[in-house]
């Protein structure tokens, strides 16, 4: 008897890893924290328009999510005024509104476990998709005893304003540069703490006023670790039965080192649902650890350990020797399924003109009362002539008649929402999300700004969404 699968299985081919989640659409693009992973990547990574986590989820409602799709730009232009330009409580949105929801003061942010190595040095990764010149990066963490049910301020941060625990600057002739892959990597002495914390870091331009800010939700486990933090290795949706799921190691030249692979299926063994997004992350990262050469995937332990959990978003990627990697974990459905999520979308707009008969129904009842004092003059005929009420009976007819009109009327409407609009220009700029247009036989509707990237019904987190079938 085959087992029931929980949840909906989604088919869908997707990359994650290092450089290589989705930033090529955006425009404008600055950075933001990648190791430990800020509040708005880290939601980005879960899904813009269907975050997993509750907060991420509190902060779209706050905010929409659109600012998730702009995750590296919470910027302002202090010109190195950043208390002039970000008030208290809303550090981690850089004072702007429209990232509003990242200064929500909750105690259940996804964290990530850091630990020094044995000289006290943590390796912090900002992610920048555009570099810059810079003037300087300040390092700053939340004081002993800070409040997080709190919006972050100026004062829970300890240190020197301006300093921090860590800084990275022009004057100092210590600026990192970036690697290969739009990385900035910082090395700083941590500070001993224990417990959840935030790590506040402010990167200053040179060339211009402009600055940016990031807030990482942290936890120090008191320990001194062996491994260096990669990047996370986080599901997105359920999986497609018999969908395929490769490890991909690089070095840091990109040349392929190894891989590991599991399939979408229920565990011979344990009779785990694989296609579960909170269960093959755990699986996949058991392939890992049992083959790998040089990276761990799992949780940091208290006693320095790696170890995988059962969680969608949790595990992280390890460097065991210290040295730099670049990973990738692809998806791939098995063929022939992915034209089944291209039907859920068509059958969305068809309840739409089902419902707009039903104001044209509701008047029809109004008429129907006005007959009926047209009746009650009748009943004087009645008692000498029956003739009279068998006439008001054909008034009946009337009413029923008119109804099915209204009905015939919005049914003829439906084709034109299933009309082909203009076709996709290869060469066109669709700047601003919400512009449809049609590609073999479908329409599509960009969700952030792009120009040559060709609709695909198979792309579930591409920038075009699949709107259904058309003529």
């Amino acid at each position: 008897m085959q087992k029931q699968r929980n949840g909906r299985a989604l088919p869908i081919r997707i990359a994650l890893g290092l450089g290589l989640l989705a930033t090529s659409q955006l425009v404008l693009a600055h950075g933001s924290m990648e190791v430990p992973v800020s509040r708005v990547l880290s939601c980005f990574n879960e899904g813009p328009e269907n975050p997993k986590s509750a907060a991420c989820q509190a902060a779209v409602a706050v905010s929409g999510p659109q600012f998730l799709y702009d995750w590296s730009g919470v910027n302002q232009l202090p010109a190195g005024n950043h208390k002039g330009f970000v008030p208290d409580g809303q550090l981690c949105a850089g004072g702007k509104a429209n990232y509003a929801g990242l200064n929500l003061p909750r105690t259940d942010w996804s964290a990530t476990n850091i630990a020094p190595d044995a000289n006290g040095k943590f390796e912090f990764t900002f992610n920048a998709p555009a570099p810059h010149a810079t003037t300087d990066w300040v390092f700053y963490v939340t004081k002993d005893g800070w409040n997080p049910n709190q919006a972050l301020s100026w004062s829970d941060l300890e240190g020197v304003y301006g300093e921090g625990f860590c800084k990275f600057s022009d004057k100092a002739k210590n600026l990192p540069v970036i690697s290969a892959d739009k990385r900035y990597k910082m090395s700083c002495t941590l500070p001993k703490k224990t417990g959840k914390h935030i790590i506040f870091v402010t990167w200053q331009r040179s060339d211009s006023a402009e600055a940016f800010y990031s807030c990482s939700d942290v936890n120090f486990p008191g320990t001194i670790s062996t491994y260096k933090e990669l990047g996370q290795l986080r599901a997105q949706a359920n999986l497609a039965e018999k969908s395929t799921v490769t490890f991909r190691l690089f070095d840091k030249n990109g040349v392929d080192l190894e891989s590991a692979q599991i399939v979408a299926d229920f565990d011979a063994q344990t009779g785990a649902d694989l296609t579960q997004m909170n269960i093959w992350p755990y699986f996949l990262a058991q392939k890992v650890n049992g083959t790998s050469k040089f990276v761990s995937v799992g949780v940091l332990q208290a006693n320095g350990a790696v170890a995988p959990v059962q969680n969608a978003q949790d595990n992280r990627v390890y460097s065991r020797n210290g040295q730099d990697y670049i990973y990738r974990v692809d998806i791939a459905a098995p063929a022939g399924v992915t034209p089944k999520p291209t039907t859920a979308p068509a059958l969305t707009p068809t309840p739409a003109p089902v419902i707009t008969p039903a104001p044209v129904v509701t008047p029809t009842p109004a008429p129907v009362v006005t007959p009926v004092p047209v009746v009650t003059p009748k009943p004087t005929v009645a008692p000498s002539t029956p003739t009279p009420v068998v006439t008001p009976k054909p008034t009946v007819a009337p009413v029923v008649t008119p109804t099915p009109a209204p009905i015939v009327t919005p049914v003829a409407t439906a084709p034109a929402t299933n009309a082909c609009v203009a076709a996709w220009d290869s060469a066109k700029v669709y700047a601003n999300p919400g512009n449809t247009v049609s590609y073999a036989g479908r329409n599509y509707q960009n969700k952030w700004w792009t120009t040559g990237e060709k609709p695909d019904p198979a792309s579930q987190w591409g920038v075009w969404k699949d709107m259904g079938a058309c003529k």
